[in-house]
């Protein structure tokens, strides 16, 4: 029988108990490998961190130059612009400071590091020196021989991740401590054409001191003459403001038990029959506040419910059924409260949407409670409310009539319900009129406010006047040229529309308060003693006015309108050159001037022109 070798079974011995022992050697040795893993992947995360601060502040830097070399082309950089760019480079010092003193600080341990590293070759260069196949035959137990062996490789390997790692931060070190160099440089750059930009600013400024100084004088003058022009206006003098008042007549109403059928001869379309021709028209009329009628009429034709109706008028409000009196003390008596009262109400007609009516009982139901004298806390108030328009308008026909059956359905169907407010809790004065022209004044009642905003499809300005819910609902009121009183005194005119020789001299009265406020005692209707018998003795004729103006033709006219939903200006173009004036101003003097009972009822209005 053949025997094997003895030489090659001891080799195969050894590397049996090497593979045996490798595993022990690798548990032993687990710990300083994580350990060195775990240096490295903490280096990586700083190093990821650092490259990301780092690159935030390039970013900065480079915006800011683009933002200096376009300014530096700008003959139009204003000291605004200088001083946030001052701003965002002082920003930009600190933190490319910052990031150096966070440089320094790893210097200081890559220095420590650079130690190990140098030690670490060292070390490797004489492990080097020795064979593996060497430490097997080392005069020691084979178990330790395997041991070393085992702890050989793995210091290696550990070894030459060490020296790269560390390397690699020493690299990265230095390209970064180059990269804050270069920006320091780009800064240092950056200021230098800043403070040229600086000095342009400052050149501009100084040269312009002398006209700033003059446009500032003048500003202050023309603010005093304007609060000169609106306090000669408030100061009106006693045969003026008679005259206004029975001229505009201003009034605060709702639709009534029958809406206007509108009057054709107001409306826009008409033809006065000569050119050029010019008139006021107004949108809606006072007071704006609450709801609006025909809004309400126009929403409910567009689908809402009685509930979003009022909670697009009055805002942030819940509809319940509190423990309200069975009965209301009117002028005319005490009255079943949902009966004979509010079934006698002549606010809405009874042939509009059942939603509309709805939001109308409702609201009708909350003013009445709120007047006199309901609250949460006081349930048995001792009020009276009057039945005139200076309320709600009542009607003792209407209550038992049946062709107000629909009217009676909406009260019955919203019996005992008000509108509380969900920031008080409480009732409050549910307000509404008419015609609003598409924008809703905001108010405030009992501690609850409405928002003021556009009442139209769309939710704002954008889509008026065509999609206001009034258009929708063909308010009369909604676009009006208003030329008769409420009593339908017109003076004998059949429209609103002014020659031009009649609109020259409203514009050449609104110029004469304008160069001097004074002047506005003359200024009153020149028919005012033929039309209203008030005999204002002072007042300038129109050639008084036309020679003192100037002014004969007006060649074109601009309206503009503030998001608050007035008229904001008023622009003339005039032989004599071209003028503005606010919306206020403008319907002040307007009212005042204008001939016959032509007037303007809201501060939202339009000036139209016929060529």
């Amino acid at each position: 029988m053949k025997t094997l070798p003895r030489f090659p079974f001891i080799i195969l011995s050894v590397l049996l108990l090497f593979l045996a022992t490798f595993v022990f050697a690798q548990i032993s040795n687990a710990e300083s490998a994580d350990n060195i893993a775990k240096q490295i992947e903490e280096t990586k995360k700083e190093a990821e961190k650092n490259d990301r601060d780092l690159n935030d502040v390039k970013k900065t830097a480079n915006l800011i130059s683009e933002t200096i070399k376009k300014l530096l082309g700008d003959l139009g950089a204003t000291q605004s612009q200088v001083n946030s760019l001052q701003n965002q480079i002082t920003a930009l010092s600190t933190d490319l400071n910052t990031l150096n003193t966070k440089l320094d600080i790893k210097n200081e341990e890559l220095e420590k590091r650079k130690k190990i590293r140098d030690l670490t070759i060292r070390d490797l260069y004489i492990s080097s020196k020795t064979s593996l196949f060497e430490l097997l035959l080392e005069p020691n137990t084979l178990s330790n021989a395997a041991q070393n062996a085992i702890y050989h490789l793995s210091f290696v390997d550990s070894s030459e991740h060490l020296i790269g790692s560390i390397n690699k931060e020493v690299t990265g070190y230095q390209n970064d401590k180059k990269e804050i160099e270069d920006i320091k440089v780009q800064v240092e750059k950056q200021k230098k054409d800043l403070q040229v930009i600086l000095n342009k600013v400052l050149a501009q400024v100084n040269s312009a001191k002398g006209e700033l100084a003059s446009i500032s004088q003048k500003k202050l003058a023309l603010e005093d003459e304007k609060n000169s022009i609106k306090k000669k206006l408030s100061e009106l003098s006693a045969k003026q403001s008679a005259l206004l008042q029975e001229k505009t007549d201003t009034f605060s109403t709702s639709v009534g038990d029958v809406p206007s059928t509108g009057d054709l001869n107001s409306q826009a379309s008409y033809d006065p029959g000569f050119k050029p021709a010019f008139a006021a028209f107004s949108f809606g009329a006072p007071h704006r506040k609450g709801m609006s009628q025909y809004g309400a009429k126009g929403r409910a034709e567009s689908g809402q419910n009685y509930e979003k109706i009022l909670s697009a008028y009055y805002g942030d409000i819940e509809i319940k059924t509190p423990d309200l009196p069975s009965t209301i003390n009117t002028d005319k008596g005490t009255f079943d409260l949902d009966g004979k009262y509010l079934k006698g109400l002549a606010e809405m007609p009874s042939s509009w949407p059942m939603d509309a009516m709805k939001a109308q009982a409702i609201a009708a139901r909350t003013y009445a409670m709120s007047y006199v004298g309901w609250r949460t806390n006081n349930t048995s108030p001792s009020g009276k409310i009057c039945t005139t328009e200076s309320c709600q308008v009542w009607s003792s026909s209407k209550a038992t009539s049946d062709s107000a059956s629909r009217w009676h359905q909406a009260v019955e169907k919203t019996k005992g319900m008000v509108m509380i407010s969900k920031k008080t809790g409480d009732i409050f004065s549910a307000y509404y009129a008419a015609t609003s022209g598409g924008y809703n004044y905001a108010y405030t009642s009992l501690g609850h406010s409405t928002k003021g905003d556009w009442d139209t499809k769309c939710g704002s300005k954008d889509c008026w006047t065509s999609d206001a819910y009034e258009s929708i609902a063909k308010s009369p009121w909604f676009y009006k040229g208003w030329y008769k009183t409420r009593s339908n005194k017109s003076c004998g005119r059949t429209h609103p529309w002014l020659t031009e020789e009649e609109f020259a001299d409203i514009i050449g009265a609104m110029v004469l308060i304008k160069d001097d406020s004074g002047n506005q005692t003359h200024l009153s209707q020149p028919d005012a003693k033929s039309c209203w018998g008030k005999d204002i003795s002072d007042t300038w004729s129109r050639s008084d006015v036309k020679e003192k103006s100037g002014i004969t033709e007006v060649k074109d006219i601009d309206v503009t309108y503030s998001s608050g939903g007035v008229t904001a200006e008023v622009k003339v173009k005039t032989n004599k050159g071209d003028y503005t004036f606010g919306g206020e101003e403008f319907k002040a003097v307007f009212n005042l001037r204008a001939p016959g009972a032509i007037h303007l009822k809201s501060l939202l209005f339009n000036i139209e022109m016929k060529k």
